[in-house]
């Protein structure tokens, strides 16, 4: 693999970094809306996990009105996730059992029990390896 990461390519750290920084700088008003989301394989426990628990992207409806996990229910209906309410350790513990079909449909049949109308999370302009640009903050 070369070290330029591609969205949906095997990427190291290093490659992720790469691909990072070649992306132009967002203010947060250009961020506003609903965005689906792609993972990029980078080996972390939970690749693919979000992906095969149903999740869609992000949804920012202003800087201060943030939903971080949007999920879709089978039926395409999407709900946002209260995030504080996911038991991270033991989400980290499955790891990747989480992309096991069988597991995977158990888990997404529990997540609308975590559903929340409230933005969890804000968007705010933040400089990160020299860059300026719109950031996600829990």
């Amino acid at each position: 693999m070369n070290d330029r990461a591609q969205p949906g390519d095997g990427a190291s750290a290093r490659a992720a970094l790469a691909l990072f920084d070649s992306l132009a700088p967002l203010s947060v008003e250009e961020m506003l809306g609903d965005w689906r989301g792609r993972g990029v394989p980078t080996g972390h426990p939970f690749d693919g996990a979000l992906e095969a628990l149903g999740w869609h992207g992000k949804r920012f409806d202003g800087p201060d009105h943030a939903h971080p996990l949007v999920f879709a229910r089978p039926g395409g209906e999407r709900f946002s996730l209260n995030p504080s309410l996911v038991p991270l350790g033991l989400a980290l513990r499955l790891g990747p059992a989480l992309t096991a079909p069988a597991l995977a449909r158990a888990v997404r049949r529990l997540l609308p029990v975590l559903a929340t109308r409230k933005p969890r999370a804000r968007l705010r302009s933040l400089a990160f390896r020299g860059v300026a640009s719109a950031a996600m903050i829990y």
